[in-house]
């Protein structure tokens, strides 16, 4: 693994795990990270691209720390390494095929104010259309512990659209290592732990393209292996704060029916 050394803190930590062979959209990521820190002040916004296995990249590192794992590793294991690197007191993760809004980065932080907060989930619109994806939601407070017993199918938000504290992300153990659905783990292990809100301001622009893992005629299968898997880990954790136990809704597709979760 190649990377350079910490030094000194900013405000926000972009991260992005790109496979080289699907880096066609990096540049527009780039492009946006840019526009990004034109509002928020490029001395406040650091963009770490964490490279999973052997392969080039466009020629966007120049505004970008860029960290290599000589073996592809996954989603998760890709992430992780450019968190281990990150300076900055809130984390993002965008996807490298999708785009940043600034905005929506800017009100994260002002509700992040709050101490008690320790996460925020933001909205997503589809890059194409503009519109709205099946996860859009409104403002709302999540109390710990709060979002596994309204789990649902399409999920409260897009798990993947989010900012949340360094040492908070840090303490559940970074993204949890699942085939899918990462993202939505990490989402309630955060809510385990900490209080979170639900914001309106869009985060990322969300591209659909035939390459996407969604796609794969495998992904159903994943996504039960990965919903047992979750429900099983959250139970467990949430013995430990002498809250009831969730069962997972059906998974469904990419977004899937509406179905809740039981206590």
């Amino acid at each position: 693994m190649v990377t350079s050394k910490i030094v000194g803190t900013c405000q926000f930590s972009v991260l992005t795990a790109c496979l080289p062979e699907r880096s066609v959209y990096l540049n527009e990521a780039a492009a946006s990270v840019a526009r990004a820190r034109e509002l928020v002040s490029p001395n406040e916004l650091e963009w770490i691209i964490a490279v999973d296995g052997p392969g080039d990249l466009p020629d966007v590192t120049a505004q970008a720390r860029v960290v290599r794992i000589e073996r592809r590793s996954g989603i998760s294991a890709a992430r992780n390494a450019a968190l281990a690197f990150a300076r900055g007191d809130l984390i993002a993760p965008l996807d490298a095929d999708d785009t940043l809004v600034a905005d929506g980065l800017l009100e994260a932080q002002e509700a992040l104010l709050n101490d008690h907060l320790g996460w925020i989930a933001c909205n997503r619109v589809l890059l194409s259309t503009q519109g709205k994806t099946g996860h859009w939601h409104g403002r709302r407070t999540w109390q710990p512990g709060g979002l596994a017993e309204s789990w649902s199918a399409p999920f409260a938000f897009h798990p993947n659209s989010i900012v949340v504290r360094r040492d908070l992300i840090l303490r559940c153990g970074g993204w949890p290592a699942l085939a899918t659905n990462e993202d939505l783990f990490l989402a309630m292990l955060l809510s385990e732990r900490a209080a979170g809100l639900s914001i309106e301001a869009v985060l990322t622009r969300y591209r659909v393209w035939d390459g996407q893992e969604v796609s794969s005629p495998s992904y159903p299968a994943t996504k039960r292996i990965a919903f047992r898997f979750i429900e099983a880990s959250l139970n467990s954790i949430r013995r430990e704060f002498d809250r009831d136990p969730v069962t997972h809704p059906r998974p469904g597709g990419a977004y899937g029916k509406r179905a809740t979760g039981t206590r």
